[in-house]
Order: C-alpha cells, then sequence, then structure tokens
C-alpha cells in the first residue's frame, strides 16, 4: 500500500501573534521530511492564510469586547491545518480552521472558553461574522460564570445541549463500540435490546458535510458510509466492523477503527428546543472528561457549563461545574424527551495516544433519574 501524508498548520494569536507552520510527509516505509519552515522555504500562500487567521482572532476579540468592560482578558488563537492524504493514489483533502476565544473575569482564576471550527471540506472556512459571534458568546458566558452557584445534588431530570448528548454518545457507546467483539463485557452485544428508547438513534458518518470527522477514504484506502451503531432502541452495529473506520493520527502510527461524527438523532416525536427544556431541572451545556467502567457499566462525567432552570424552562442561574452519573445501559432508556435543534461541534479524541478529529453533537435531550453531585 501506498501512504503519503502533507500537512501544513498555521496558527495565529491576539496577544502574541506567534506563527507556527510546519509540514511532514511519508510515502510507503520512506519519510519524506519533518521541519519547521524558515522565511526562505514559506509556502505559497502562507502569508495570505496567516492574514485570514489574524482577522478571525481581531473579529473574535473585538466581538468579546463589545459586551464586558476592560477589567476582562481576552484572547484568541486561530489555527489552520491544510492536510492532503494519498492512499493508492486516491487523493484526500482535509481543511480546517478552529478558533479558541478565551475570557477571563476579574478575580477568577479559571476562564470561559468558547471553541468554534468548520473543516473537512477545503471550501469551508470561518467568516469573521462567526468569529466576532463566538467572542459575544464567550463573554456572555464569562460574566454569567461569575455569579454561578453550586449544584444541589440529587437524582433528577436533566436537560443535555445537543453536544453535550454527542459526546455522552461518543464516550459511553462509541467507545465500547469501537472495541474487537471479543473484548467487550459481556453484556455488550450486537442486536441487543432495550439498551436506548426507540425515540433516538445514535449514528457514526464519516460522510456529514462539513464535519471534523468526515473524509473521503479511510487510512487504508476504503471508503466510508454512515452506520447507526444504536437504534430501535437495541445495538445494531459497531464501529469495529463498520467500513472505511480505519484511522490514524499520523504516518507514525498503526490505523485503527476508530469514530467519526458521532451524533444523537431523533428516530420518533420531537418537541421545541424551549419546550424541553421545561422536563429537566438543570440543562447541562457542556461535557468535559469522564470515566466509564466496561464491566459494570456505571460512568460518571465532568460537565463544566451549566444552568439551573425554572418550571417554565428559563434560566435562573448558572451552575460551578458538577459531575453527571448513572448506568450505561441504563442512560438512554431515560430519554424523556427530544429536541428538534440540530448542532455539531467540533472535537479531538484521544486513543492508545492517537489523536484525531471529530465531529460530536445531533439534538438535544431530556433524561430522567440522572445522578447529579
Amino acid at each position: 500500500m501506498r501512504y503519503f501524508e502533507s500537512r501544513l498548520n498555521y496558527a495565529v494569536s491576539s496577544d502574541g501573534r506567534g506563527v507556527n507552520h510546519a509540514t511532514c510527509g511519508y510515502d510507503g516505509n520512506r519519510w519524506m521530511h519533518n521541519r519547521r519552515q524558515t522565511r526562505s522555504s514559506r509556502p505559497s500562500g502562507l502569508d495570505e492564510e496567516l492574514e485570514t487567521l489574524a482577522k478571525l482572532c481581531d473579529a473574535a476579540v473585538e466581538g468579546a469586547q463589545e459586551s464586558c468592560d476592560s477589567s476582562f482578558e481576552v484572547t484568541a488563537l486561530a489555527v489552520a491545518t491544510d492536510q492532503v492524504i494519498d492512499v493508492d493514489e486516491v487523493r484526500d483533502r482535509r481543511y480546517r480552521q478552529r478558533l479558541r476565544v478565551e475570557v477571563r473575569p476579574p478575580g477568577m482564576r479559571s476562564s470561559v472558553v468558547t471553541l468554534g471550527g468548520t473543516g473537512a471540506w477545503v471550501t469551508t472556512r470561518l467568516s469573521v461574522g462567526r468569529a466576532s459571534e463566538f467572542g459575544r458568546r464567550a463573554t456572555d458566558a464569562a460574566s454569567a460564570a461569575v455569579d454561578a452557584r453550586p449544584v444541589e445534588p440529587g437524582r433528577m431530570a436533566v436537560v443535555l445541549s445537543p453536544v453535550a448528548a454527542g459526546v455522552l454518545a461518543h464516550e459511553t457507546w462509541g467507545h465500547l463500540l469501537e472495541t474487537e467483539r471479543e473484548n467487550r463485557p459481556d453484556w455488550i452485544t450486537t442486536g441487543e435490546k432495550d439498551v436506548a428508547t426507540d425515540t433516538i438513534r445514535i449514528c457514526d458518518d464519516p460522510t456529514l458535510p462539513g464535519g471534523w470527522g468526515t473524509y473521503a477514504v479511510d487510512d487504508v484506502g476504503a471508503t466510508p458510509k454512515a452506520v447507526d451503531l444504536v437504534v430501535g432502541g437495541g445495538v445494531a452495529t459497531d464501529i469495529a466492523s463498520s467500513p472505511g473506520r480505519m484511522r490514524r493520527a499520523s504516518w507514525r502510527h498503526r490505523p485503527m477503527a476508530r469514530m467519526t461524527n458521532t451524533l444523537v438523532r431523533p428516530s420518533g416525536e420531537t418537541v421545541d428546543a424551549s419546550t424541553l427544556c421545561t422536563m429537566g431541572a438543570i440543562r447541562v451545556n457542556g461535557v468535559s472528561g469522564g470515566a466509564v467502567d466496561p464491566n459494570t457499566g456505571r460512568f460518571v462525567f465532568h460537565a463544566n457549563s451549566g444552568e439551573r432552570l425554572d418550571r417554565d424552562g428559563r434560566s435562573v442561574h448558572m451552575l460551578k461545574p458538577f459531575s453527571i452519573g448513572g448506568r450505561l445501559d441504563h442512560l438512554f432508556r431515560q430519554v424523556i424527551g427530544v429536541g428538534d435543534d440540530d448542532e455539531v461541534a467540533p472535537a479531538s479524541c484521544v486513543k492508545n495516544g492517537q489523536r484525531v478529529w471529530v465531529g460530536v453533537g445531533g439534538c438535544s435531550l431530556a433524561l430522567e433519574d440522572i445522578d447529579v453531585a
């Protein structure tokens, strides 16, 4: 098999305007080059790319500063990756832009970060307007975080944002169905029923337009197809046996079965997203980190952003970071409402030391009897 990879990375920050770009390539078993570009060997279009990223940083900072005073510390970082993979003469170009906006309120040790990105198709790029929106969103969240309160622990109904629902699907059923069948816990079998309600399906879609886990061919030259992992209340298939899922972080690594864009989609009746908020006591906006015990099916995840809701579904106040937990085989059986919204966010996933880009999201969910602490 012939495998060639070429990658260009560009980065511009609002506080230092630092530039970092490199190329790498690999052809079969022969390492081609791996170097930081010098001024004399700059790739064509570098200055234009850096100017574009600088404009995104400026727009994000200006958008953030529109709604906060000068005591807030605001920084932005824009990064672009232009990657070309050639597997047995099948060429796949993967271009991605991502923007990180960080807002630190006065007197707070931690900061509030919003992440935005676009990718997969070379024709999709972040606009200055969207960069400004990310900045305003970061400031709004940072201002609300100043008055955030601790969560009241207990078992309660919870509303998950589309991105939070996608992250949970990725970290729970997604990772469990990445493993080979003989290595899975006994309680997970393909065709097993009653692991979710029939109002949702969990799918993995490497063909999603604009998704960060989207590509034309995987890293062994196979054509990917979208599959349903959980549908009709049961496990339908797995990542390990799905076509076009062999991915690797770079030429240095061995390909392995990995997720792409993991999504929670409705398969039945939906309700308006604002109405869905009346079904829960709190709303989880973001999930980062956690643990799943594959032997017992117990899970605990860290919610880094959330808010308390009143009976009308309106936000009462922001919540300080908290945890949500339960049993994996019960989690998606506890769905009591499915939203009509749709959002997919960029993310990265690390497994066995290999980091690959993925997408997470879908629709918002309301779940009952979730442990909150």
